[in-house]
């Protein structure tokens, strides 16, 4: 289906690690905008979390005096070895624990304009519509390359069995992958750079990935475009792309 849709189900580290999409081999047409869900409660003086995501959930609340450093792994975020919550993006686990690590070392009023400026930081839908503009624009040659590299990876696979797996006579097709594979992944580069600048380790996972699988690369707009409203409420998501649906 064609279009924008934004996925806001919390997500267990298995589908984090593998994504929300099982990957194949046509283009992106659409995108899959992940948005975050409502954070846990938080106030001046703590947070309200449940320590264990069971079918009987039980809510607990940590005051900032008794609570421990906040860490984030993956898209969990914990307080020593208490689960506070889980969010839908390891980038917004950072920034819920960045926020909690902040308005623990100060005081109450500090806490409350640091809680504030947070949640209109999510659901601010003019910051999501610049962003959702800026990797559209950025990632249009990005687009055409994957297209480019379908089609020459189609062209392939078909001339492979019409010459019944005769590769000496299929090499100028894989000349031209060799072209095309190198600019994608470039191009990927460069995008990834410019909307998530801290997140190295997991841009170049993610290179690593195209170079050795090709059929990859022709996702490389869908790799970035899943999270590229990460940090942003549900309900912000649909205003920054309007064409989006839920």
């Amino acid at each position: 289906m064609r279009g924008h849709w934004v996925a806001t189900s919390r997500t267990s580290q298995a589908t984090f690690k593998y994504r929300l999409v099982v990957e194949n081999l046509l283009p992106r047409q659409g995108s899959i905008l992940v948005a975050e869900p409502a954070p846990p409660l938080i106030g001046p003086s703590g947070i309200c979390c449940v320590q264990k995501r069971t079918e009987t959930q039980v809510a607990n609340c940590i005051t900032f005096t008794e609570a421990g450093p906040f860490i984030s792994k993956d898209c969990v975020v914990s307080s020593g070895s208490m689960f506070v919550c889980s969010l839908a993006t390891a980038t917004q686990a950072e920034h819920v624990a960045e926020l909690l690590t902040t308005a623990k070392a100060s005081n109450t009023t500090e806490r409350d304009s640091l809680i504030t400026h947070f949640f209109h930081q999510m659901l601010d839908t003019r910051r999501a519509v610049r962003r959702w503009k800026a990797f559209k624009k950025a990632s249009r040659l990005l687009s055409v390359s994957s297209w480019a590299l379908f089609g020459t990876l189609m062209a392939l696979s078909i001339m492979l069995v019409l010459l019944r797996f005769q590769f000496a006579a299929a090499w100028p097709l894989t000349v031209v992958i060799l072209v095309f594979l190198p600019r994608t992944v470039f191009l990927f580069y460069r995008i990834h750079i410019i909307f998530f600048r801290d997140k190295s380790s997991e841009r170049w996972k993610q290179i690593a990935l195209m170079l050795l699988t090709p059929p990859t690369a022709i996702r490389a707009g869908d790799l970035m475009a899943r999270e590229i409203f990460s940090g942003f409420h549900s309900l912000a998501v649909p205003q920054g792309s309007p064409k989006s649906g839920q």
